[in-house]
């Protein structure tokens, strides 16, 4: 993530915005009481690279959850398992924040050359 999931983590805890030496860490095994699920320090390996996942779940004292799914296409079958999922359990919001991924990393031409077509 880009550090506005923390943000918004460190904000509903405390009430505070991320200091900047926070935001530095990436994968950590829990950030003020949020529970990484799958990837981060929990892989042998950590990547940020086409092969990037991370799953991240905050429980709060009022019963609000957040579940941060850190996804690097806007649609594959990892996204449409995790849309699936929503049926069982329905979130309130979604953010989708992978536009640049799919257009940088994943395409032989460039945004512009598609544009122009």
């Amino acid at each position: 993530g880009g550090g506005y999931d923390k943000d918004m983590v460190k904000y509903i805890k405390c009430g505070e915005m991320l200091k900047e030496h926070e935001s530095k860490r990436k994968g950590e095994l829990s950030f003020h009481d949020d529970i990484l699920v799958y990837g981060g320090d929990k892989l042998a390996k950590k990547t940020n690279g086409r092969e990037f996942r991370e799953y991240r779940v905050i429980k709060m004292d009022n019963g609000i959850i957040i579940k941060y799914h850190y996804i690097n296409r806007a649609y594959n079958d990892h996204v449409e398992s995790i849309i699936k999922n929503f049926k069982q359990d329905p979130p309130d919001i979604v953010v989708v924040n992978s536009c640049l991924w799919d257009l940088h990393r994943y395409e032989k031409r460039s945004a512009m050359e598609r544009f122009k077509e």
